[in-house]
């Protein structure tokens, strides 16, 4: 790191270094993570200030593992280890904001991708999100188990798996078989949504017996009305007719 009277300048390299032991990183993502990252980070502070830093990003890693098969999803669901293989992130920042030109794992359990961009604040952890991220699951990982396979549901059935229902308020299954999840808002409390538009098969079910028990109950209401009225019609005839 070096300064000067109107900027300082950042730049850090790296060779090799566990993921899992930076704790920003650690953090962020929730669960444990291990593997060999290198890259290098550079960038010039105008008035020693990150939001409005310029430079660049390129990070590699290497036999990227996430989860132990202890620590939980949500607090729920205990995964085992997701090989996520080669990672590689590049990106520019201009005037404080990191645009990602290319963010995506690829590995034998699992390939990802994220897009979008980061606007950094003076402190990293206030940084603002906008992010969009996408992953899906190799068949392989699966069925890899009867845990897997209670968890991830059967691939010709309609009833959700367990990880479909836990995750379904942070994440959108899709078409394909695959996830995606809106990450947006400062760092330090970062949570998934389900991107705008798209809700888990799970939530919808929900909402679509919510919407059939509210008909139901307008329809009960509205007979119940017609029959009050009915009732108050008949008694008002027969007291016309009495002499």
């Amino acid at each position: 790191m070096s300064d000067s009277e109107a900027s300082r300048r950042f730049d850090l390299q790296l060779d090799q270094v566990n993921p899992g032991a930076i704790p920003q990183l650690a953090s962020a993502i929730g669960l444990p993570l291990s593997g060999r990252l290198s890259g290098s980070i550079n960038l010039e502070l105008p008035e020693a200030n990150l939001a409005k830093a310029e430079g660049t990003v390129e990070l590699t890693a290497e036999d990227l593992v996430l989860g132990d098969g202890k620590a939980k999803i949500q607090g729920l669901i205990e995964l085992p280890e997701l090989h996520m293989g080669a990672f590689k992130l590049k990106g520019e920042v201009a005037s404080g904001r990191l645009k990602l030109d290319e963010c995506a794992a690829q590995g034998r359990d699992v390939d990802l991708s994220l897009v979008g961009s980061l606007r950094f604040r003076q402190k990293f952890e206030n940084s603002i999100a906008d992010l969009d991220l996408k992953f899906s699951f190799a068949e392989k990982y699966k069925t890899q188990s009867d845990l897997t396979k209670a968890l991830f549901g059967q691939a010709d059935s309609k009833v959700p798996g367990l990880f479909d229902t836990a995750t379904s308020s942070v994440l959108a299954k899709q078409d394909d078989g695959s996830y995606a999840a809106r990450l947006s808002g400062p760092l330090h409390r970062l949570k998934p949504k389900p991107p705008g538009g798209k809700r888990s098969a799970a939530k919808s079910i929900t909402n679509s017996r919510r919407r059939a028990l509210g008909k139901r109950k307008a329809a009960q209401a509205g007979e119940e009305a017609s029959d009050d009225a009915a009732d108050s019609e008949s008694g008002e005839g027969e007291a016309a007719e009495s002499p």
